[in-house]
């Protein structure tokens, strides 16, 4: 309900089902679990879809990213705050505040930074190597996020150590600051975001991780 390429497809696909369900197609559509189940009926009503919808409700299926340089996104934090020029048109703070103030959506409180504890091992339930970039939607370094917690975010990497993970963060000199306590196994890739000349300093920061 809140993928605009997924809502797109739903009438070709249900003219697809329609033509050739008689000839034994199954379509089976899986609802992620971020969509509230509420929402994901009322738009099969509202969209008279016929095929069959399944939630996601143990979040066993790793977020599908469509970032060229990644597969799947995990996001035990979202919400951020900006800090540079390179924060003037982020996709996550337009995405997560479209659901601001609707209840039970996992961005009801639109981009502010939330903790979600439950997502902590998600990794090691999908059993099928991934590059995963982490915090798509936020940044693990923000100030707000504990450090305890980052230290749990790092002990499920070790842990599911058939992925590769992807941190970006535009808050390096946290990063650089908490290194020494943080494990850095092979499969873990550190980067920054540097948007112009003025914030390349960040590179310096990352050099010391």
């Amino acid at each position: 309900t809140s993928c605009p390429s997924c809502v797109e497809e739903i009438p070709h696909l249900t003219e697809l089902y329609r033509d050739l369900n008689p000839k034994g197609l199954e379509i089976i559509a899986v609802a992620m679990a971020y969509d509230p189940p509420e929402q994901v009926r009322a738009m099969a009503r509202q969209r008279q879809i016929p095929y069959s919808i399944v939630l996601d409700s143990e979040e066993r299926m790793p977020g599908i990213s469509k970032i060229e340089w990644t597969d799947a996104t995990w996001n035990p934090v979202t919400g951020c705050t900006q800090v540079s020029a390179g924060c003037d048109h982020c996709y996550a703070l337009t995405f997560a505040e479209r659901w601001r103030g609707i209840p039970g959506h996992p961005y009801e409180q639109g981009f502010d930074l939330r903790l979600w504890p439950e997502r902590l091992n998600l990794p090691l339930r999908w059993k099928k190597p991934r590059r995963i970039f982490v915090n798509s939607m936020s940044d693990l370094f923000h100030a707000g996020v504990p450090e305890e917690f980052i230290v749990q975010i790092f002990d499920t990497m070790v842990k599911a150590d058939w992925h590769i993970y992807q941190i970006l963060t535009k808050r390096p000199q946290r990063m650089a600051r908490m290194a020494a306590r943080l494990p850095w196994p092979e499969h873990v890739w550190a980067g920054v975001s540097v948007e112009s000349n003025d914030v390349a300093w960040r590179a310096d920061f990352l050099r010391r991780v």
